[in-house]
């Protein structure tokens, strides 16, 4: 009778364990759905002599994604989607910008409008523009 008494007592607690085991596992694999995207801009700086001149720049755009599906690149400097993927987890795209502000790149799904991800070009300057014309000689 004891043993038969220990052996339904190493029974719940097997079934404990294994009831546990099967709770962690099942919200593991349940996150899985949780969508990835990164995009990432190279070089993130552009540079130009005097603040507000034209940098010219080229950029190459990487982004990755959990889900396959299709999405768009979209840059600050117009509406129109710069390139879109179909049925893709990631992509990659190579061009020549002119800018003397920020340009904002946006990862998106059409025909939703919401952005997923953005990664900023930053204009840099060597010398800044300080609103006044810098006289080429001086009196004393």
């Amino acid at each position: 009778m004891k043993y038969f008494i220990k052996q339904i007592k190493v029974n719940k607690n097997s079934i404990s364990w294994l009831a546990l085991v099967i709770f962690f596992s099942t919200k593991l694999y349940a996150n899985t759905d949780i969508a990835v995207l990164t995009i990432e801009v190279d070089p993130q700086q552009c540079v130009s002599i005097v603040q507000g001149d034209d940098c010219y720049v080229d950029v190459t755009i990487k982004w990755h994604a959990q889900p396959v599906a299709g999405y768009c690149v979209y840059s600050s400097q117009q509406t129109t989607a710069l390139q879109c993927w179909k049925n893709d987890r990631q992509g990659q795209l190579k061009k020549e910008f002119v800018a003397n502000e920020n340009i904002v790149f946006t990862l998106k799904r059409p025909p939703s409008e919401e952005v997923l991800a953005e990664e900023v070009l930053e204009m840099a300057w060597v010398y800044k523009n300080n609103g006044r014309a810098r006289a080429s000689w001086r009196m004393f």
